[in-house]
């Protein structure tokens, strides 16, 4: 055969040989794999469970390592992978790789679901515990590697002190701790064998142990030229296995195992284990290699020619295409980024596929780190079965699902939507939405309408919604109804002309020039018909508001007919009061007038009288005379002063007085009204009654005159007696007890209190029979009142009737002091003083030293007297004294001052304090409270009596040194 045809046979055979090998591998492929011999449990676990995660470890070459290159899918490669893949098509089911999750994170899942078998994994007791292990598919022995050129480490017993670089989920750090626990070594933990090796070469540990096959790879692939294989351990070797933590699974992984043809388990070895101790590359002979090299460069010479613009063509054509679907990708990446829902694309196993930052950030990730990752491993048990519940339904019904739930405070709005899947179950696209906020503002406004509603409709004024521009009824509330007499299905739609409700239609236009000028109306007064024809005053406020899709006016009526009604009478009574207190006025101002004229020709003649020559008895008539005018002139002030006294603008003297001899006078002034009646007169004096007061005794002469005056005025026969006691327990402080009793006709006890009210008497005859204006008692009251006192009665008719007026003992006194402060005449004797002592008296008063001279005439005591302030302080200094007496009111300094001197000058020279006594005519609260703050012991207000000064001066001066406290 010539050359030619020899070449042209060996071209087309060289053309031949691809598809002879293609077909050759494609009856391979299709060659039946072997049916594995299940029981039927089996086979009902494979079938309920389609999809498989598998448990991969990485950095373990030649296992199992995972190669990730950017853009790609993770690839699992290693005998482990070759395994896996030769054992699916024996089960049937897809084997998915769980790359999302570490080794360690894989073995915890194993433990409650999460992950369903593992391809590859050392046999140890402790894994045993939750773990179903397969025989092994491969077995090596342990070794030590170190670093040649580093420490000297030839064996366990030069670990001391050095560094071991170990990974936790490797058995030989199990068996480290187990067989050398007191090695001495530090542990420098890493991910994976690779990660271990490294830091052996690096220097950063000084050995470490792993399987001879993975170790010798790793040397030979990394290119550690420093590392050595030190020793073989005695340990067992390190199996390989299959595992699942499914019983059923276990074993139907072993039954595939067992299945592999025995040819492709030692090719699958000698692929990954060439170059191991014990196993060989398998050899082709140069002649074959030689050939199949020229033949591969025959057919890429001719064909390269051919091929070489298409496929420049085909390049720029896919750059271009890559650029655009590049382009519309970071477009479609900002768009699901920009949104603030959270978009997740999952696939039939329900790992991530696509997620936007929004999804990732619930999930406290990076978008990045979430691809691949199984989203129901991300969250908690309950709550993924239920989301595995409602994906399986979308998958099988093909239907979206939307539902809501609540995850740490904040409900999400969910939907699911299939994703058809040639071949297979639809991918999951989840929509999900966060309505916190929406929601909660829905309800706000929600409560928000129905409170504004409520208001509308309950609101006691009247609340109505007209369309601006016809001034058409919208809505109206319950109390316009009421008021105007019509239904709100007789007013909507219709407006106030039509319903005839306008009195003047002019205010209409009123009311828009005010919107206009001022932008709304406020109370504007306007009359309204009602539908029963009332005429109703009310006040109108309005506002432009935007409601029904049209400008409308918010209104708001009252009604103030009422109001005016009341102000328009009390507008008339103002006036008539004022009538009547006019006339009242000129009427007193007339008979003052009248009745001041002959009282001043009788008092004038009292004068002329008293310089001519009287006897005895004429004096004390003319001095009887003298008292009844100055009484009657008083009385006739009283009257014009009423309506100052009603008003409340009483005025009050506060001066001293005698009350026993203004009870006397009063007796004095009645006693002619009495013999002229033949009625007996007297006057009564308790034990304890006081001759020392504070107050107004002409208000409290005028008082018993008039009581008195009634007394004898209702009585034909007996007696009238005026008695003066001091007052109760009962009164909250001590009270001057005046009394007026009498025999007269007396009084129903119906009538007990009318009778204080003015111009009123028991009955009208009473006038008639007896005369009087009945103002007597209404002015005591009001004097009474104006004092701090009151006036009381006890009467029965036929019985006869005793007044009583009680008033204050010292009317300058605050209610809280009046009782402690005033003397108290029922003091005990004080016991007589034990021993001599020493007194000084700071006093400017000489009537007050005389005072004191009799108050301790006769007791044990040297009194020095000093008159000013500065007279008393040389006194201290000149000699010593058991107790000071101290006056406040001095002409050089106040008395406090001079306390507080005595005091900082005793606790400057460390003298012991000197008791003092002060006694003054200040009678308030604070002015005991300035006392006891300056020093003072003791404080008495004056006047005093002589027990109760003795009695506190006793105190002052015990004789067991102990000073008493103050008194109030």
């Amino acid at each position: 055969m010539t050359r030619p045809g020899r070449f042209c046979r060996l071209w087309l055979l060289l053309l031949w040989l691809p598809v002879w090998s293609a077909g050759a591998k494609a009856a391979l492929a299709t060659t039946p794999a072997p049916i594995l011999d299940l029981t039927a449990a089996e086979r009902r676990f494979l079938a309920d469970h389609p999809t498989l995660r598998v448990g991969v470890g990485s950095g373990q070459p030649p296992f199992q390592t995972i190669i990730r290159t950017p853009g790609a899918a993770p690839r699992y490669v290693g005998l482990s992978a070759d395994m896996l893949d030769a054992i699916a098509p024996l089960l049937g089911v897809a084997l998915v790789p769980a790359f999302d999750v570490t080794f360690t994170r894989a073995l915890e899942l194993s433990q409650t679901g999460g992950i369903d078998m593992f391809a590859g994994i050392t046999d140890t007791p402790g894994r045993r515990a939750f773990l179903h292990m397969t025989r092994p598919y491969a077995s090596h022995p342990y070794v030590m590697v170190t670093r040649q050129g580093g420490h000297d480490v030839r064996s366990m017993a030069d670990l001391g002190g050095k560094v071991i670089a170990v990974s936790p989920t490797f058995y030989a750090y199990e068996r480290l701790q187990l067989e050398y626990p007191d090695l001495g070594a530090r542990f420098d933990f890493e991910k994976n064998a690779l990660d271990t090796m490294a830091a052996v070469a690096n220097g950063q540990a000084d050995a470490c142990f792993l399987n001879i096959v993975a170790a010798t790879s790793i040397i030979r692939d990394q290119g550690h030229d420093n590392l050595r294989v030190t020793a073989v351990m005695s340990w067992p070797n390190n199996d390989i296995c299959m595992a699942s933590q499914h019983p059923l699974l276990a074993s139907i992984l072993q039954k595939a195992l067992d299945a592999i043809p025995p040819d492709r388990k030692r090719a699958m070895t000698a692929t990954w284990f060439a170059g191991s101790p014990g196993t060989s590359r398998p050899s082709i002979s140069q002649p074959r290699l030689l050939a199949g090299a020229a033949a591969a460069l025959a057919v890429l010479a001719a064909a390269g020619w051919w091929w070489r613009r298409r496929l420049r063509a085909e390049a720029a054509r896919r750059k271009a295409m890559e650029i655009d679907l590049g382009g519309h990708k970071e477009m479609l990446e900002a768009v699901l980024n920009a949104t603030s829902d959270a978009i997740l694309v999952l696939d039939d196993t329900y790992h991530v596929v696509m997620i936007n930052n929004t999804g990732a950030e619930r999930f406290g990730l990076k978008a990045e780190a979430m691809l691949g990752r199984g989203v129901l491993e991300l969250i908690d048990a309950p709550v993924a079965a239920a989301r595995r519940e409602r994906y399986r339904q979308v998958q099988a019904a093909g239907q979206p699902v939307r539902f809501t739930d609540q995850r740490a405070g904040r409900v999400y709005d969910n939907t699911i939507y299939p994703i058809p899947a040639a071949g297979g179950r639809p991918r999951l696209a989840i929509y999900a939405r966060d309505i916190t906020e929406q929601l909660a503002a829905d309800v706000a406004v929600r409560e928000s309408q129905e409170r504004l509603a409520t208001i509308f409709r309950l609101a006691p004024v009247v609340v109505s919604i007209t369309s601006l521009t016809e001034g058409r009824y919208l809505d109206v509330n319950e109390a316009f109804c009421a008021l105007t007499g019509f239904s709100p299905e007789a007013v909507i739609g219709r407006s106030n002309q039509e319903l005839g409700l306008w009195l003047n239609l002019a205010d209409r236009d009123r009311i828009f020039r005010a919107i206009e000028r001022d932008g709304l109306v406020r109370n504007l007064e306007l009359s309204l018909r009602m539908r029963d024809g009332r005429l109703v005053t009310t006040l109108l406020s309005c506002t432009p508001i935007e409601a029904y899709g049209q400008p409308c006016l918010l209104s708001i009526v009252v009604d103030i007919t009422g109001r005016k009604s009341m102000e328009e009478a009390l507008r008339l009574a103002k006036e008539s009061a004022e009538t009547a207190n006019q006339a009242k006025s000129r009427f007193l101002s007339t008979m003052s007038h009248e009745i001041r004229t002959p009282m001043n020709t009788i008092l004038g003649m009292v004068d002329v009288l008293r310089g001519t020559p009287l006897s005895e008895r004429q004096q004390d008539f003319l001095r009887t005379l003298e008292v009844a005018g100055e009484s009657l002139m008083a009385l006739l002030s009283d009257i014009l002063e009423l309506s100052k006294i009603e008003s409340g603008s009483l005025q009050l003297a506060q001066s001293p007085y005698d009350p026993v001899e203004v009870l006397n006078h009063t007796a004095a002034l009645l006693a002619p009204q009495a013999e002229a009646k033949h009625l007996a007169l007297r006057v009564e004096l308790a034990p304890d009654a006081p001759r020392q007061a504070h107050g107004d005794p002409d208000r409290i002469r005028q008082i018993l005159v008039n009581l008195a005056g009634n007394a004898i005025k209702f009585t034909s026969h007996g007696e009238v007696c005026l008695r003066l006691d001091l007052s109760p327990a009962h009164f909250a402080r001590e009270h001057l007890l005046f009394s007026v009793s009498d025999t007269g006709i007396g009084i129903p006890p119906e009538k007990h209190q009318t009778i204080f009210q003015p111009f009123t008497q028991v009955d009208s005859s009473t006038t008639r029979s007896y005369g009087g204006t009945g103002l007597g008692l209404a002015i005591s009251t009001f004097l009474a009142d104006g004092m701090g006192g009151r006036l009381w009665l006890d009467s029965a008719p036929g019985q006869g009737s005793t007044f009583y007026c009680a008033v204050p003992r010292d009317c300058r006194l605050r209610r809280d002091q009046e009782k402690t402060d005033l003397p108290d005449s029922n003091a005990p004797t004080p016991p007589p003083l034990a021993r001599h002592h020493s007194l000084l008296v700071v006093e400017d008063s000489e009537p007050n030293r005389n005072l004191y001279d009799a108050f301790l005439e006769g007791l044990p005591l040297a009194v020095r007297y000093a008159v000013t302030g500065a007279q008393a302080l040389e006194c201290i200094e000149s000699g010593s004294f058991d107790a000071v007496i101290m006056d406040i009111q001095l002409p050089d300094l106040d008395g406090l001052t001079v306390i507080q001197e005595i005091r900082r000058r005793e606790a400057a020279y460390g003298r012991p304090a000197t008791p003092i006594m002060v006694v003054t005519a200040y009678a308030f609260r604070e002015d005991s409270g300035r006392a006891e703050a300056a020093g003072a012991d003791v404080l008495l207000t004056k006047p005093i009596q002589k027990s109760r000064f003795l009695a506190a001066l006793g105190r002052l001066l015990d004789d067991s040194g102990t000073p008493a406290a103050p008194e109030a």
